[in-house]
């Protein structure tokens, strides 16, 4: 693994198990929701540097995983997982939007899931 590919885990593995751990504090499922998208993001950010994909500054999963769908094919199943993230970076990260958006405990353990499914794809690619 490139020592930067194993930067991007480190950082993702860091907002994942945060954001796991927080769940039991029944509050912030906002916050919670945002970090499991970032996780992805790096998740998907690591692959593509590790297989010397174009790397965007982009913070679109579905972009993301178009690029590595490059790569491999089997990208495809997590396109769910990556829509349903997707939804969390704005809406979590401007005031305008939280006023107007609650989250609950569910969405957040479902975008634990989802970032699950990603963390646990990549990591077995990249490993």
């Amino acid at each position: 693994m490139k020592e930067i590919t194993h930067k991007w885990i480190k950082e993702a593995e860091e907002d994942y198990n945060f954001a796991a751990m927080s769940l039991q504090f029944e509050k912030f499922y906002s916050r919670l929701c945002f970090l499991f998208q970032q996780a992805a993001e790096k998740y998907l950010k690591a692959y593509i540097l590790e297989n010397d994909l174009q790397f965007e500054k982009v913070h679109d999963l579905i972009k993301l995983l178009n690029t590595c769908k490059k790569k491999d094919e089997n990208f495809n199943k997590l396109e769910e997982a990556c829509k349903n993230l997707n939804q969390y970076y704005t809406e979590t990260r401007y005031p305008d939007d939280i006023l107007e958006t609650y989250y609950e405990k569910i969405d957040a353990e479902k975008s634990k899931e989802s970032c699950e499914e990603i963390r646990n794809f990549i990591k077995k690619e990249i490993t």
